[in-house]
């Protein structure tokens, strides 16, 4: 099975910024590693660290019969759209826990755990694609507890980027 991969590298201005830092935090030196691969009607795929021993775990899964349960998240979201299960492409995305990372990117290693009960993320937005003559549709269902998510990671958020800002502004003017 051929394995592709992508390499996604990061180059930073020189300044020292907060969004700089983060980047710096999140990628380290190797930047964003992709691996993917298609085998039985698969198509495996991972991003992030160690992604040479991931993809051959999910080539594997694949090879002994694919997963044996669906998790309830994913269960709840492919119940959530009519037809999903027939979709060429289905997935979740939970923007309040994309949110919840980039704060615990800003918080110091030792806080970091902080940010799981400031912000909770436990619902997610399901979408499911296919092709409908010649076209592409997606359909895509946000739930409520998403909304009143986000709008929480927000006023979590808002507050420690303007101290962050204020730090570094202090730290620049000594």
């Amino acid at each position: 099975i051929a394995i592709n991969a992508a390499n996604v590298m990061f180059k930073r201005s020189g300044e020292e910024t907060m969004q700089g830092e983060a980047i710096a935090k999140m990628f380290g030196s190797s930047g964003l590693e992709y691996r993917w691969a298609f085998l039985d009607d698969y198509c495996v795929y991972t991003v992030g660290g160690e992604p040479d021993k991931l993809i051959r775990e999910l080539i594997d899964e694949v090879r002994a019969g694919g997963p044996k349960e669906v998790a309830p998240g994913i269960k709840a979201a492919l119940d959530s759209i009519e037809g999903s299960r027939e979709a060429d492409a289905f997935g979740t995305f939970s923007y309040a826990r994309m949110l919840r990372m980039g704060l615990e990117l800003m918080l110091p290693a030792g806080e970091a755990e902080a940010a799981k009960t400031e912000m909770p993320a436990k619902s997610e937005i399901a979408f499911a694609g296919r092709t409908v003559d010649d076209d592409g549709v997606v359909q895509v269902v946000v739930p409520k507890a998403q909304l009143l998510e986000v709008k929480a990671a927000f006023k979590t958020l808002i507050p420690r980027i303007k101290k962050q800002q204020e730090l570094q502004k202090q730290k620049a003017e000594k």
